[in-house]
């Protein structure tokens, strides 16, 4: 099975999942509390459908951003002349660039809400990222292609940049109301349990907390666990709050 249908599998089917964890369940052992004290944590691996979907957000946010940001510019300001070093496009002077600007910003986090109700209603979390990065690819073309110099000396730049924010912003909702849970939902086991050489393995979510247990008991965690735990405190801690 490919990693994409993976993704599907994980984000679309919980029925099937919950088969997949009882067919583990039937080979593995869990630990007892004495193993829990003892034994040594490893994590598990971070599964690469779990990369990808960051990869996904990672490259959506590189796009919102780096096209929200010229934006008061290119509303506000005339096409600069041969000596004019100030960007522009649109002439439409601060009012309308700051509220077309801040009109783009709301409605790019409201729309979440509509992404979240298409993935839990009727498409699931794997379908809905894959037509909302459609549906912003179709955004994106609009812009570029209302925002060349003969559309701006045509008029339709401003009509285009309107409908463009629009399409945009439906598809960062789809997008960004979905990567997380379905990352976190890459993660099919719930339980530690006793792996080969007498190592508890269990998710890399569950060892963040053993390593806040083990803190507070003043003991020291084994290194091994040092570059997985690393990896995910970055992308919960870091990466996805700042998406």
């Amino acid at each position: 099975m490919s990693t994409l249908e993976d993704i599907e599998l994980n984000g679309s089917s919980v029925d099937k999942v919950k088969i997949s964890e009882q067919k583990e369940d039937i080979n593995e052992i869990e630990p007892t509390v004495e193993e829990l004290a003892t034994l040594e944590h490893v994590s598990e691996r971070i599964p690469l459908g779990a990369w990808l979907i960051v990869c996904c957000e990672l490259c959506e946010r590189f796009a919102f951003y780096g096209l929200a940001a010229p934006f008061q510019n290119y509303i506000q300001y005339p096409i600069p002349g041969p000596g004019d070093k100030q960007p522009g496009a649109l002439n439409r002077g601060q009012r309308t660039a700051t509220s077309v600007t801040t009109f783009f910003q709301f409605f790019a986090y409201l729309t979440p809400i509509a992404g979240a109700i298409l993935a839990d209603q009727y498409w699931g979390k794997y379908k809905t990222i894959l037509l909302a990065c459609v549906v912003y690819m179709v955004g994106l073309l609009v812009l570029v292609v209302t925002s060349i110099p003969p559309s701006i000396n045509a008029g339709v730049a401003f009509p285009g940049l309107i409908v463009a924010i629009i399409i945009i912003s439906f598809g960062t909702g789809g997008v960004k109301s979905n990567v997380s849970p379905l990352m976190a939902e890459q993660y099919t086991r719930t339980k530690p349990i006793v792996r080969g050489n007498q190592k508890i393995l269990s998710s890399t979510k569950s060892n963040v907390l053993s390593l806040c247990s083990y803190r507070r008991q003043k003991e020291d965690y084994r290194p091994e666990n040092v570059s997985s735990l690393s990896i995910y405190l970055v992308i919960d801690r870091i990466v996805l709050p700042v998406f």
